[in-house]
C-alpha cells in the first residue's frame, strides 16, 4: 500500500483537483492522508465529504500551525503503508503516477523513484525540461554512467555531488514514491524550513540512496498566488517589473531567504558527508548560490529600499567577492557617477 499525504493550510477550493486526482489512480491499492494545518476555512467539511464516501481518505488537523515540514511529518507518522508519496493541495498527479512508480519499486532494486512533471504558468501547461535542464541531464549521463533501462535512469553514487556542482535539478518532492524504510537513514523533514523543506529532504535522500528517474510526466504544478514558491513565472518574469512591485519583492525575499537557509545547511550536510569526493568545490558552489540569491533579493530593493539593497550586496560579498555586486554597491551609494552600469541577468537569480 501507498500512504499519501497532502498537507494543506485554506485550500477549500483548490484542494478537490488534488483529491480527485489521488482518486483518480490507475492504481488503487492506497490511503490518503489529508494534514490540515490550521485552517481557517471549510476544510475540514470538504474533505470529510469525501472520507464518507472513501474510507481510504483520513483527515487529521493539526491544533497549531506548524508550516509545511510539520504537517508533512504529521503525515508520515500517521503513515501505515510500506510506501509513502507526497502531493500539495493546489496540484494534481497524472492518473498513471502510482501506477508507473510502483511498478518500479516492485521491480527493480531501488527504494526512491522520481518523474518529470509539466508546470502552469500563466494558464498555459509548459514541460519544464528545458534545454538547459537537458544538457545537463546528458552532462550527468556522460559523467557520472548510470545504469538505463527504457525510460529509467538509476543514479547512485556521485549523484548528490553533481546536482551540487552543477546546480542540476531534475525531481519533484510530488513525483517522489518511496519506500517508509528509508526514514531510517533520512529522519523526516526539517522543521525550522517553512520553504525548501522538500529540497532540503530529498538532498539528503540522494546522499544515502539510489534513485531512479521515470522520463515520464506524472505531475501537473500549478502556479497560484498563495503558493510558497510558484507564485510567479520565474522562466518570463523581468527583474526590473519586480523591482517596482512591492508584493513581489516581500516574497522573492522572504523565499530567497528561506532558500539560502537551506544551503547552509547544506553547507553543514557536506563538511560531515563521508561520500563526497570533492568538498572544496562543492563548498564554492553552494556559497556561490547563496551569493547570487542575497545579490537578487539586494538588487530588486535598491529602488524602493536602498538600505536594505546594501545589506544583502553585504552579505552577497560575504559569500563571494565578487567585482560585480562591489560595482552595485557602489552605484546604490553613487547613483549619478555610475548611471549608466546595467545589471547583468547571468549574475541575478529568481529561481
Amino acid at each position: 500500500m501507498v500512504s499519501v499525504v497532502i498537507p494543506t493550510y485554506n485550500r477549500e477550493k483548490l484542494l478537490p483537483k488534488a483529491l480527485n486526482s489521488v482518486i483518480n489512480q490507475t492504481y488503487q491499492n492506497w490511503e490518503l492522508i489529508i494534514v490540515d494545518d490550521n485552517s481557517t476555512d471549510n476544510t475540514a467539511a470538504l474533505v470529510n465529504s469525501y472520507s464518507k464516501k472513501d474510507k481510504r481518505i483520513r483527515y487529521v488537523r493539526n491544533d497549531r500551525r506548524k508550516g509545511p515540514s510539520g504537517a508533512r511529518n504529521c503525515g508520515l507518522l500517521q503513515c501505515s503503508g510500506e510506501y509513502i508519496a507526497f502531493l500539495d493541495s493546489d496540484d494534481e498527479w497524472m492518473k498513471h503516477h502510482l501506477t508507473d512508480s510502483m511498478r518500479v519499486l516492485l521491480n527493480e532494486d531501488v527504494d526512491v523513484c522520481f518523474a518529470l512533471w509539466i508546470e502552469e504558468r500563466s494558464g498555459n501547461l509548459v514541460k519544464f525540461d528545458t534545454q538547459e535542464i537537458q544538457d545537463k541531464l546528458n552532462k550527468a549521463l556522460e559523467t557520472l554512467k548510470p545504469k538505463t533501462k527504457d525510460n529509467l535512469i538509476f543514479f547512485g553514487e556521485g549523484f548528490y555531488e553533481f546536482t551540487i556542482l552543477e546546480s542540476f535539478y531534475c525531481y519533484h518532492i510530488n513525483t517522489m514514491v518511496f519506500k517508509k524504510s528509508i526514514l531510517d537513514s533520512v529522519g523526516l523533514l526539517d522543521e525550522s524550513l517553512f520553504a525548501n523543506e522538500d529540497n532540503d529532504f530529498t538532498y539528503k535522500v540522494f546522499h544515502d540512496h539510489e534513485i531512479c528517474l521515470i522520463m515520464d510526466y506524472h505531475f501537473i504544478y500549478h502556479q497560484g498566488q498563495d503558493n510558497i514558491y510558484m507564485f510567479i513565472d520565474r522562466s518570463t518574469a523581468d527583474i526590473e517589473m519586480i523591482a517596482e512591485n512591492q508584493m513581489l519583492i516581500d516574497k522573492l525575499t522572504f523565499n530567497g531567504n528561506l532558500e539560502n537557509v537551506m544551503r547552509m545547511k547544506r553547507k553543514k550536510y557536506v563538511k560531515i558527508s563521508n561520500k563526497i569526493k570533492d568538498k572544496k568545490a562543492c563548498l564554492a558552489a553552494i556559497d556561490k548560490s547563496i551569493a547570487e540569491k542575497y545579490l537578487t533579493i539586494g538588487y530588486i530593493h535598491r529602488n524602493k529600499n536602498k538600505p536594505k539593497a546594501f545589506y544583502y550586496y553585504l552579505k552577497a560579498l560575504f559569500y563571494q567577492v565578487d567585482k560585480f555586486t562591489l560595482l552595485l554597491m557602489v552605484k546604490l551609494l553613487f547613483p549619478f557617477i555610475l548611471k549608466n552600469v546595467k545589471a547583468v541577468p547571468g549574475k541575478l537569480d529568481i529561481g
